[in-house]
């Protein structure tokens, strides 16, 4: 097989299945799915309160949702409506980028960027992580500052805001 041929073959074949999506075609396909998950996510939340994170890690672990490991780590066990969620952002990266997720790529991701790139990464502190979560937390109704905070520490959160009004 001439270099030619096999240039060729390791080529994906042109068709409407390859082609990266738009984030008009997502919101066609997949917007009222979406928003009924996030909706509903944010009632379950609006049911619950607002507890602080130690105070749900505890009610979890109270209903058997939060395995204590002997190494000192823990499982979570996956709500219904986060299950479902995750599962949707799966079928949406697949449709956008007509491929698998791979280790680093984002599952809340820009629909409107050509690559997976985190959505909120226009943030002050350029922090793509922690303008991740602020996005997630913000779309499923859970105040930002306080995910920000439990998942920083409160030191670290405190450095975060100070270099945010910087």
């Amino acid at each position: 097989m001439g270099r030619e041929a096999r240039r060729k073959k390791q080529q994906p074949p042109q068709s409407d299945e390859y082609r990266v999506r738009t984030g008009a075609e997502i919101e066609a396909k997949f917007g009222e799915r979406l928003r009924e998950i996030y909706d509903a996510i944010r009632l379950a939340h609006e049911r619950r309160g607002s507890p602080s994170f130690d105070e749900r890690r505890e009610q979890l672990k109270a209903d058997g949702l939060i395995t204590q490991n002997e190494d000192g780590s823990a499982t979570y066990a996956m709500s219904p409506l986060t299950s479902q969620l995750l599962k949707l952002r799966l079928e949406i990266f697949r449709f956008k980028f007509g491929r698998e997720p791979r280790e680093n790529d984002p599952v809340f991701f820009d629909f409107n960027a050509d690559t997976p790139q985190p959505q909120g990464t226009d943030d002050a502190d350029g922090d793509k992580m922690i303008a991740t979560l602020r996005v997630a937390a913000l779309q499923v109704g859970v105040d930002p500052d306080r995910a920000v905070e439990h998942f920083l520490g409160r030191e670290d959160f405190d450095a975060y805001k100070d270099r945010r009004q910087s």
